[in-house]
């Protein structure tokens, strides 16, 4: 199973009213909290928990915060 999702029993229900339990995957979510200068909380984020890295870098140079990804 892949470390970011988890399994959960559903309920399908059908177009015929139909109903039965399944295994479903599920994406795990994480809060993601980034602090600008690491003093101001600029921004929580619900998100998966792979590639953060890129996540935050994108997040900033979308707000304007950075101009390119070896800004400092």
């Amino acid at each position: 199973m892949d470390a970011n999702a988890e399994k959960f029993t559903a309920t399908q229900f059908t177009s015929e009213g139909q109903r039965a339990l399944i295994e479903q995957s599920v994406a795990r979510e994480i809060l993601l909290t980034i602090f600008f200068k690491m003093a101001k909380e600029l921004v929580t984020l619900l998100c998966s928990p792979k590639d953060m890295k890129y996540l935050v870098v994108g997040f900033l140079v979308s707000e304007g915060l950075l101009k390119s990804k070896d800004a400092n």
